[in-house]
């Protein structure tokens, strides 16, 4: 098949577009109108699962789809048909915040495609009108650890931070090329830090409580070893490192004493991992899967280390780590579930609860954490008020009474371990560009 012309790229992404908007349009309330299995890609053919769009997944065999394009494509659907699937319902609260979604960079993909792909998960988020989607690029192909994405060209194409969200590079020298290469072309690697041969099998925070409830452990060595390395491959190689949804004591602390040196670090925490601990693992809920989460909950005194470090600048991002997952998906065995929560429409009054009314934080540093910081370390537009910024404003009303109703969320899935929840403080309205 010849190559396809930068246009005929541009009218496939329409007609992709154009289709899968139109179910949204159809069925906003149908789970099965536009989801995961959507779009599937075979050989050198596109088609789809649904009978509703086989007329026009034709049209894209019809129009000579190259394999390079259709592999781009590929790689990126896991992203899209989750955007879709999901991120239009959420983002209707007012609760929603900036979203970034992965990239895959396929050995096969070239500068054109990889253009094509990022101006289509941009384009998605346009046309839903409610939110801001930030691409992310991932540092390895398909996320698998074992070469270096395209990194020179994302870069190229728009993208500021690159990640391997769900898998940390395992790879010492390959993480070290990549911040060699980061440093030069001035963008910010976000890992998740987890050394995944000390984690095979594991469900839960390594702890005495794992042998009354007969999971397996999790140690906090596995993360913290990981925080380590980058750390110092930072300081040999300059590169901007920022570590996601950190969750020990003692990575906290690792991140302070390299702020104190220097170093150009950043951190996150989401809020389930200030707020909870381990322990809800037996009480009130036994083995409920909705505190089933990557990283683990951990102990108290972890915990406790989160909130000191969000009120003393050693993590400079209060993140959601949102994680839709389904009803069917969740309800299953404890060991057999999926890692995750939903986060997006619960972050900001949890955050106002306890750390705002709790007196560990006050207002200026609560917008740092949620707003201001974030946008700088993705360098995108955001986070001031001041003129000629996107009018991307969130109105907060401190002192609202929130009660978390699972049943209510505008996600589509309602796996969140805050149901019932009293909580102090919520979002009144948001803008988005000015409107």
């Amino acid at each position: 098949m010849s190559r396809l012309t930068p246009e005929q790229r541009q009218q496939a992404i329409r007609s992709m577009v154009d289709g899968l908007a139109e179910k949204l349009k159809d069925n906003p309330d149908d789970r099965d109108g536009v989801g995961q299995r959507d779009i599937y890609f075979f050989d050198d053919n596109a088609y789809s699962e649904l009978p509703a769009m086989q007329s026009e997944a034709k049209t894209y065999q019809h129009m000579g789809l190259d394999m390079d394009f259709v592999n781009a494509v590929r790689s990126s659907s896991g992203s899209l048909t989750h955007y879709l699937d999901d991120t239009v319902s959420t983002t209707n609260s007012p609760c929603a915040q900036d979203l970034a979604y992965d990239l895959d960079g396929d050995c096969m993909v070239d500068a054109d495609d990889l253009q094509t792909m990022i101006d289509f998960v941009r384009e998605q988020g346009k046309r839903a009108g409610l939110v801001e989607v930030v691409p992310s690029g991932c540092i390895t192909l398909g996320r698998k650890g074992e070469a270096l994405a395209p990194m020179a060209e994302l870069a190229a194409a728009g993208v500021r931070i690159f990640t391997d969200d769900g898998n940390g590079v395992q790879d010492d020298l390959l993480m070290r090329r990549a911040m060699e290469y980061g440093k030069g072309l001035g963008i910010t690697l976000a890992q998740h830090c987890e050394v995944s041969s000390l984690t095979k099998g594991a469900v839960m925070n390594e702890c005495q409580c794992c042998t009354s409830l007969g999971l397996p452990g999790w140690p906090s060595i596995a993360e913290e070893l990981m925080v380590f390395r980058d750390i110092e491959l930072a300081r040999l190689t300059g590169a901007r490192v920022h570590f996601l949804h950190l969750s020990t004591a003692r990575s906290v602390e690792l991140v302070r004493a390299a702020k104190r040196d220097g170093l150009p670090v950043t951190a996150e925490v989401t809020p389930h991992h200030f707020v909870l601990t381990d322990e809800m693992l037996g009480a009130p809920i036994p083995y409920d899967t909705n505190i089933k989460m990557n990283p683990p909950l951990r102990e108290v005194a972890d915990r406790d280390a989160m909130l000191q470090g969000l009120a003393d600048g050693s993590v400079d991002v209060i993140a959601t780590d949102h994680a839709p997952h389904h009803y069917d998906e969740k309800n299953v065995e404890f060991d057999r579930a999926p890692f995750g929560i939903v986060g997006l429409e619960t972050a900001v009054s949890l955050s106002l609860d306890r750390l705002y009314h709790a007196g560990l934080v006050r207002m200026p540093r609560l917008i740092e954490l949620l707003s201001v910081n974030p946008a700088r370390i993705l360098k995108v537009a955001g986070g001031t008020l001041s003129e000629g910024v996107p009018a991307d404003i969130t109105i907060i009303a401190p002192d609202m009474h929130v009660r978390v109703q699972a049943a209510a969320l505008k996600s589509k899935s309602k796996n969140t371990p805050f149901d019932g929840w009293e909580l102090r403080g919520g979002v009144a309205a948001t803008f988005v560009g000015g409107r």
